[in-house]
């Protein structure tokens, strides 16, 4: 049986999760809603006449005869909690995909926690998906003392900070302990008008005495995640689109590209295997800290991420 999708926010990544599903023979309608009418004209014209007859626009998020079996909450982080709730007190929904970062007021991803605890909602940390993650996990071996660390120019750490963190805590089956932004962090602004990113580096301790340094850097420095020993032996270097074995072999792996990642997603719905999936109770408190760290090492509470 052909199924109902929403996707509220219409920006790029709005955009790519429509992109992925459209053509989905799963797909009946997509419902669209953006509190930006100008938006809906402009996501449109990105797909085909015969895409398009897919796509009905929701103007307003009240109570109406519907439901969903999938919807994408798409928005920036601020109020993200409040647009998810009134879409479940209207809508019946089966589940829920969060985009990162979940919220930017610690009060609202606590209500989150509180309030959506046990429902299937999760969250879209993609990296788990790639390719290179699934071959890791499946040949590392599982001791402690491992070194991660991705460095890269200015690539958006404090949204995507926890990306990263969600591949290896899948990878090692390992949790976030505790969280430590360095002295040459510093707060910058975003791309993206009213909103901040972080420069510096910033450590996850989780549990196993698996560490991870991420570092970004505002001068030009090769984006890449390498896995060590605590001997400093590398044993895993992800650049870019390759996963080179360090073991003296080279094997390219294609990395899955994000405007597909929603299909697979997809498909792990519809076969219910919610055990691949970041679901929001493993990711939340995670998010919790994160942002208080965030908060406390720049003496701000109001510090908006994307």
């Amino acid at each position: 049986m052909k199924k109902n999708f929403l996707i509220c926010g219409l920006g790029n990544i709005g955009y790519r999760h429509a992109q992925s599903i459209v053509n989905n023979i799963h797909v009946k309608r997509i419902y669209i809603y953006d509190k930006d009418i100008i938006s809906y004209d402009k996501f449109l014209s990105k797909f085909n006449t015969f895409q398009k007859k897919k796509f009905f626009i929701l103007k307003k998020l009240y109570k109406k005869d519907l439901n969903f079996f999938l919807v994408i909450i798409a928005t920036n982080s601020t109020g993200r909690y409040n647009i998810l709730d009134q879409i479940l007190k209207s809508f019946r929904v089966e589940h829920v995909l969060l985009e990162k970062f979940l919220e930017d007021r610690i009060k609202n991803l606590k209500l989150l926690k509180k309030k959506f605890y046990n429902k299937k909602i999760f969250v879209n940390y993609t990296w788990r998906y790639f390719p290179a993650s699934k071959i890791i996990k499946k040949n590392i071996r599982k001791n402690n003392d491992f070194l991660i660390r991705f460095e890269g120019k200015s690539w958006n750490m404090a949204s995507n900070a926890l990306h990263i963190v969600d591949m290896i805590k899948y990878i090692f089956n390992a949790n976030v302990n505790n969280i430590e932004l360095k002295k040459n962090t510093k707060l910058i602004n975003s791309k993206r008008k009213g909103f901040k990113e972080v420069l510096g580096t910033i450590v996850f301790n989780l549990s196993n005495k698996i560490k991870i340094s991420l570092n970004s850097f505002d001068k030009n420095i090769k984006k890449r995640l390498i896995i060590s020993h605590q001997t400093k032996k590398i044993i895993y270097e992800i650049d870019d689109n390759t996963l080179l074995l360090k073991n003296k072999k080279i094997k390219k792996v294609e990395m899955t590209p994000v405007s597909k990642s929603t299909n697979l997603i997809l498909s792990y719905l519809l076969k219910k295997k919610y055990e691949k999936l970041p679901k929001l109770d493993e990711c939340i408190d995670d998010s919790i800290l994160y942002l208080s760290q965030i908060n406390q090492r720049f003496k701000k509470t109001n510090i908006k991420i994307t």
